[in-house]
């Protein structure tokens, strides 16, 4: 199976719509069935996908596809974007939106979010078993890599990672550590918390240099 992948246009809202509806698990049949006589979610969604201010915007999707088939779907956005998209803020009530209240006031800033990852009912239990994680705004990444897929596979790994060298203690990434015995990502926002992230060697390198460039291969078993 060979998959391609592709940005989306606004010809594929219907497909988009449906992928997000199909991640959502009945989240979004909860917060938009009947909200307006005869409306379902799958009549609402398509809006949010054209709506230009809405996190769900067909620009900020992916699309996997083979042979003409559209098989999956990844719908990502930075933290600017987080929150229900605003035609359905302005038709939800507030009773049905307060089971998500605390998951829609939890934006953590300077992130990325992953909103829609599906993967069509034709797709699935065919074998796959590694995933090739990267953020869509970065231009310069390569695309599910084979060095970096075959290390990964070579050592078994649960997930890798792939880092850049940081030179400036304040720059825009997060870095790479072990904290409290578990591997982990500090982000740069909280160097006031960990100022050790700051720390240099007797040549004024930092110690802590393994900046997180958000390209990562995961085992699906792990997940």
């Amino acid at each position: 199976m060979t998959l391609h992948v592709r940005f989306a246009t606004a010809d594929d809202v219907p497909l988009i719509a449906d992928f997000i509806q199909m991640a959502g698990a009945g989240v979004f049949e909860q917060l938009l069935n009947g909200v307006l006589p005869r409306i379902k979610a799958a009549d609402i969604l398509p809006l949010a996908v054209t709506e230009e201010t809405s996190p769900l915007y067909f620009d900020n999707a992916v699309l996997a596809w083979e042979g003409g088939r559209t098989l999956g779907c990844m719908v990502g956005y930075p933290a600017v974007e987080y929150g229900l998209p605003p035609v359905i803020r302005t038709m939800v009530p507030k009773r049905r939106l307060a089971p998500l209240r605390e998951l829609l006031e939890s934006r953590l800033d300077d992130t990325f979010y992953v909103n829609t990852l599906a993967v069509s009912e034709e797709a699935r239990g065919r074998g796959i078993d590694t995933l090739s994680y990267f953020q869509v705004d970065n231009w310069c990444v390569k695309i599910a890599d084979p060095y970096f897929i075959g290390y990964h596979l070579l050592r078994d790994g649960e997930m890798s990672s792939k880092i850049k060298r940081k030179t400036d203690p304040y720059e825009s990434s997060g870095v790479f550590c072990r904290c409290n015995g578990k591997a982990g990502v500090i982000e740069y926002t909280e160097l006031d918390i960990y100022p050790q992230l700051l720390e240099t060697d007797e040549h004024g390198d930092l110690i802590h240099f393994a900046a997180n460039a958000a390209i990562h291969i995961l085992s699906v078993d792990s997940i």
